[in-house]
């Protein structure tokens, strides 16, 4: 059964979320009802601490799995909602708190509602002092009572979220203290060889008790029920360690983007010519299809130059396709300032760079779901991940809804999409930066051939990618060959030098040139790699070759050629 401190957070935190999504609500009701003048921080202040709570209070359900650390981590973020509900709610209190009463008909009562900041709908200044034009309607209704009740109702569930904040706190200690104490009495207990559970990948566990003559089925707790909807089955145990912070910061980046991604398509609607009378609806059709046909026509030429690159250099190109997305956004929001022949060839850039970022991430993005995937279960990683996506993006939709209604200006509106671009780029870079292939590039085989050659000891992945660079990397005059040989481009010379070898190495103008002979495996193209980097004689034996498999490198998938693989026959 679920511990009562355990559900009591569950219910707690749901608890928050709804708070949170309501105080949200009623936060951005008030600020729509200013009419006139700046909307007042208070109101400002309780948007924000709305949207937080929830996300944080959906954070807090993956608490369960996480480790002491992150619990730490998860805890802090509690005490900082506690914080953020306590100043917001006192701030809006205070300012509400010269109100007399919100349905009172009387002049002081009607005076104290008409002038408050919150409640008026925005004043202006008139000869004998400030006029207040919103706080009735054309019917003489009074409409400061509703946004009195409303404002009054914002700052209790405020006051409530306080609350649940602090028994979450009160909960997830009481529940560690109980976790201790059993693994403690645990300890004390020694017991004879005995079966104790089996359990499926589902997460469903069958105890046994000492007689093993009954059995209880032990379920797993609901907020374990929620993430399973979008983490594969039987995971962590099912997917590289990697997995994790690759989609912590795919997630993060994801949301950043599609903020961005609103400012963005409001500005392509406005180059478009929506709400501008000179615009014609054919216009903007035959402009989206020749920005849809630019578009498809660099796909096809990116693919046919670089589609054999994209998987040995995954990381790079994930990475290429968000700096080609981000590009594409600047030009969007740039489009609406441009004269037309220049808006027309930015908003078709704009095209080609998104079709660009279409091929090179999704390429990119199923190398890596093959790498993720252990067991055998890439096609429900890719669904899962499909599944994350969804609600990050619904996320990142429902914030820009709100973050699109303030930002207005063409400055404000630069200066933001620069701001979220920044920070999109960021988080995935950090994102490819935590992925720990295991197939050997150039670069990665290169940096793992220094060091064995230097000091005797093969790094592992997880080293390799501590020190692997994403965009740029300064590669020896080293390459596979990606034509048939010129006639006399290899000597008699050549060929004897490497008679008993799965390749030949050749010197030309640009460098060394590798060109594999026929049924060359992977493990003879890095060895080709090798003796061109130092060497026919270089130190690698079969002793090498285990500490390579060792080490966790996969020696089967070849990375190397990142080109046609030509292979020449000699007899």
């Amino acid at each position: 059964m679920i511990p009562i401190p355990e559900k009591a957070s569950l219910a707690l935190r749901i608890g928050l979320f709804v708070i949170g999504i309501v105080v949200f609500g009623l936060s951005v009701v008030l600020s729509t009802h200013q009419m006139t003048g700046s909307i007042p921080y208070q109101t400002y202040l309780s948007a924000t601490v709305g949207g937080a709570g929830s996300i944080i209070s959906m954070l807090g359900l993956s608490s369960p799995f996480c480790h002491d650390t992150h619990i730490g981590i998860i805890m802090f973020l509690d005490l900082a909602v506690f914080v953020l509900y306590t100043v917001s709610a006192t701030f809006l209190c205070v300012a509400m708190s010269k109100v007399r009463d919100c349905w009172a008909t009387d002049m002081a009562s009607q005076y104290s509602r008409a002038t408050n900041a919150i409640l008026s709908g925005g004043c202006v200044e008139g000869k004998k002092g400030p006029i207040c034009p919103y706080t009735v309607d054309s019917n003489g209704l009074d409409l400061t009572s509703v946004r009195c009740q409303t404002a009054r109702l914002d700052y209790g569930l405020q006051y409530l979220g306080c609350a649940c904040a602090l028994g979450v706190v009160t909960t997830v200690i009481l529940l560690n203290a109980l976790r201790r104490h059993i693994e403690r009495q645990s300890s004390k207990m020694a017991a004879l060889p005995k079966l104790v559970s089996a359990s499926d990948e589902s997460g469903v566990l069958c105890i046994y008790d000492d007689a093993a003559s009954n059995t209880r089925v032990k379920h797993r707790s609901y907020a374990r029920d929620v993430l399973d909807v979008f983490l594969p089955a039987g995971y962590p145990h099912t997917v590289t360690s990697d997995y994790t912070p690759y989609q912590i910061y795919d997630s993060l980046q994801a949301f950043s983007s599609t903020i961005a991604g609103l400012l963005s398509s409001r500005a392509v609607l406005q180059g478009f010519g929506v709400g501008d009378a000179a615009s014609s609806a054919t216009g903007a059709v035959l402009l989206t299809v020749l920005q849809e046909s630019t578009g498809r026509l660099a796909t096809i030429l990116f693919a046919h130059k670089l589609g054999q690159a994209i998987e040995p250099e995954c990381k790079y190109y994930r990475f290429l396709a968000d700096i080609f997305n981000d590009s594409a956004m600047f030009l969007d929001v740039l489009s609406p300032a441009l004269p037309g022949p220049a808006k027309v060839i930015a908003l078709c850039m704009s095209g080609v760079l998104r079709a660009l970022c279409g091929v090179s991430g999704m390429s990119a993005k199923a190398s890596l779901s093959a790498h993720f995937a252990r067991s055998g279960n890439l096609a429900e990683l890719n669904a899962k991940d499909g599944s994350q996506e969804t609600v990050i993006s619904l996320l990142g939709m429902l914030v820009g809804s709100v973050f699109v209604r303030f930002v207005q200006g063409r400055l404000a509106v630069w200066l933001w999409t620069a701001t979220l671009v920044s920070l999109h780029l960021w988080t995935n870079y950090q994102a490819v930066r935590s992925v720990q292939m295991r197939t050997l590039n150039k670069q990665r085989a290169t940096m793992v051939i220094t060091e064995f050659l230097r000091s005797g000891h093969v790094l592992r992945p997880d080293q390799v990618a501590a020190k692997e660079r994403i965009l740029h990397w300064r590669s020896p005059n080293i390459d596979y060959a990606r034509r048939h040989p010129a006639t006399g481009e290899i000597t008699i010379t050549d060929l004897l030098a490497y008679q008993h070898t799965q390749y030949v190495i050749i010197n030309g103008i640009k460098g060394q040139r590798i060109y594999l002979k026929t049924g060359a495996t992977t493990v003879d193209a890095l060895e080709a790699w090798i003796a061109a980097l130092n060497g026919p004689r270089s130190a690698v034996n079969e002793e090498f070759w285990r500490a390579m498999a060792s080490a966790g490198w996969d020696l089967e998938t070849g990375a190397l050629e990142t080109g046609p693989a030509v292979r020449i026959v000699v007899e």
